[in-house]
Formats: structure tokens, sequence, C-alpha cells
């Protein structure tokens, strides 16, 4: 596979094959101010350093030969990671993680924390257990894949049952 990556802190976080065309989707977290995955660069939202070392998703697919077919970004000016990646056998695929950003970002619009667009979690800060979705060619969605708690909730992993049904595990503070 063709590397990827940037100048400072840039680390993978999850990996899933699609079971059906064989390609690969890999997720992580970087803190370099942009990274590249073959001829795809990603600008880090968090460029000015706000509480630690902000950082933003990304999430990369990969073909079955290891070329990149695409790459995507989610974030804001804060700390914003994934934790886990799986792909379901329709190709869409599921990140979970945390946003801390108060406007975040997710490649096709920005998602403001205010309760009307978290209103199934009940939280307007610190916002864990949201996930990103895409579509096999590069689509993308953004919402709460699972919600619980009033603070300091987050998912660790996910993964796909039996069934193809989407689910993510995590803990609360």
């Amino acid at each position: 596979a063709p590397p990827g990556g940037g100048s400072v802190r840039d680390f993978g976080t999850g990996i899933a094959v699609d079971r059906v065309t064989g390609d690969v989707f890999a997720t992580g977290r970087y803190s370099s101010p942009a990274v590249t995955f073959g001829g795809v660069v990603l600008t880090n939202a968090g460029s000015v350093p706000q509480s630690g070392e902000p950082s933003d998703v990304w999430v990369v697919k990969l073909t079955s030969t290891g070329s990149v077919e695409w790459a995507t970004s989610a974030g804001g000016v804060d700390t914003d990671y994934a934790n886990g990646i799986a792909v379901d056998l329709m190709g869409d695929v599921y990140v979970t993680g945390s946003m801390l950003s108060s406007s975040t970002t997710f490649g096709v619009g920005a998602c403001a924390d205010t309760p009307e667009n978290w209103a199934s979690s009940g939280e307007t800060c610190e916002d864990y257990a949201n996930g990103q979705y895409c579509t096999p060619d590069g689509e993308e969605g953004a919402g709460w894949l699972s919600s619980w708690g009033t603070f300091g909730n987050w998912t660790d992993a996910n993964g796909l049952d039996a069934t193809q049904a989407c689910c993510a595990c995590g803990g609360g503070g």
C-alpha cells in the first residue's frame, strides 16, 4: 500500500476489509497540518492549537491492489479522532470515535455542536459515540450510530453482527 501521513503525530486506529470486493478501508487521526494518501491531501482544521494537540479524523479507501481510491477527513479546531471502522456487505463504511470540536466538518458540510444537531444524544459539549459513514463511492453522512449517557461518553470500537447491523461499544465518564 502507498504510504500516508504528514510531518507530526499521525497514526491509524482501525482497518476493515470489504469481504465482497477485497477493498481495504482504514481510519485514524492526524495532528500534522496536512496528510497525504496517494495524491489526496487532507488539511487539518485544527492547525491553531486549542486544548492540547488538535487532530482530525482521516478515512482512506484502498483498492484490493493497494491503490488509493479516495481519502477524506472530518474534524474541527479541537481534538477529533476515530477509534474503529467497519464495512458492511453493501460497502458502506462506519467510523466511530470522538469529536471534541464545537463545530465539525464531515466532508460534505459542517455540523454545529447544538442540541438540535445532536438531539438523540442530549449533549452539547464533547460529543462522543458519534459516527460518520461513507458509501462505497466516498459520499459521506454523519450522525449518531448509538448514544447513551449525558457527558463524557465515547466509542472504542465498532463492527457488524451476523445480520450486518452496525454495532458500537465504548464507555462513559
